[in-house]
């Protein structure tokens, strides 16, 4: 799909996920005007998600409310602009997040939501705006498990550029991603924005700061180090891709590093989370299997 929208031809589109969303958007940012072709009925649900808007760059209509099970089954593509627009996608994460994932223990649950947070807090921060959120809870079928896809895609510089202001050593992409994936690594400015004040996690979880651009912002520098720690203890799935690099962790906790046909230019990331996996997984945190994570909860 990046090689045609790369050569500038149609892209005809089968089926919808917030990989896909997030990934078109961008796309449009990146490359200029898209040729897409929505098949069937992706053409509704193209228009109900934003995405539509996003491919027409009409990203003020983007944060207009959409019917729907909102915060409860899906989060629309949001653009991550502004404060705003952050703001109420947290909570629509947030929602969704408590909503399909309530069979892990609170402090996982919250960890996740700032997290998330973070990872949108990032792309004003790194990216300049340039990106989108999506996310899609997915209901058992005969050919899967129930899942919740949560997709986070930005068009701006990618992992390296960032990673060699702290680390100028680091000289290429799979180097990038695993510095990133380290306990205590953080490339981010001191500027994370809150989550709303009614979020799952009560009050306001981080310490205001002085300076920066937007006083509203305050980094925790959670990281991505704590985002693979939940995603591995509760069974799911994880893919990064940045520059010529991808980064996959399964479900089984194993991971693989490997080299894309083709280069994306800024970062794209995509949580797969399974409400099964993580109800029927041990959540004893003095286990030696969470040792690391209860000590990253600070439990």
């Amino acid at each position: 799909m990046w090689s045609r929208a790369s050569r500038k031809e149609p892209i005809e589109v089968r089926f919808i996920q917030p990989a896909i969303a997030t990934f078109l958007a961008c796309t449009r940012i990146a490359r200029g005007q898209l040729h897409v072709d929505f098949v069937n009925d992706t053409q509704e649900y193209a228009k109900l998600s934003g995405l539509d808007d996003a491919l027409a760059a009409n990203h003020a209509a983007m944060s207009k409310a959409r019917r729907g099970q909102q915060g409860q089954t899906w989060s629309p593509l949001t653009t991550l602009f502004h404060h705003a627009e952050i703001e109420a996608c947290n909570q629509t994460i947030n929602d969704l997040i408590f909503a399909q994932l309530g069979g892990m223990p609170r402090a996982a649950i919250d960890a996740m939501a700032r997290v998330v947070g973070e990872l949108h807090d990032n792309i004003a921060s790194h990216a300049d705006g340039r990106g989108f959120s999506a996310a899609q809870f997915y209901p058992s079928r005969s050919d899967h498990p129930a899942r919740l896809e949560l997709s986070v895609a930005d068009a701006g510089c990618g992992f390296l550029s960032n990673v060699r202001r702290a680390q100028p050593s680091i000289t290429n992409h799979e180097d990038a991603i695993r510095w990133c994936l380290k306990k205590g690594n953080t490339a981010g400015r001191h500027t994370a924005r809150t989550l709303p004040q009614d979020a799952i996690v009560q009050g306001d979880p981080y310490a205001e700061s002085e300076g920066g651009s937007d006083q509203r912002d305050h980094h925790m520098g959670w990281g991505l180090h704590l985002l693979t720690e939940l995603i591995r203890a509760s069974g799911g799935e994880l893919w990064i891709w940045t520059g010529d690099t991808s980064f996959t962790m399964n479900k089984d906790g194993t991971s693989a590093y490997a080299l894309t046909p083709l280069p994306w230019p800024g970062v794209m990331l995509n949580i797969t989370l399974f409400p099964a996996s993580a109800q029927a997984m041990s959540w004893d945190l003095s286990s030696p299997r969470l040792q690391s994570l209860a000590e990253d909860l600070g439990l």
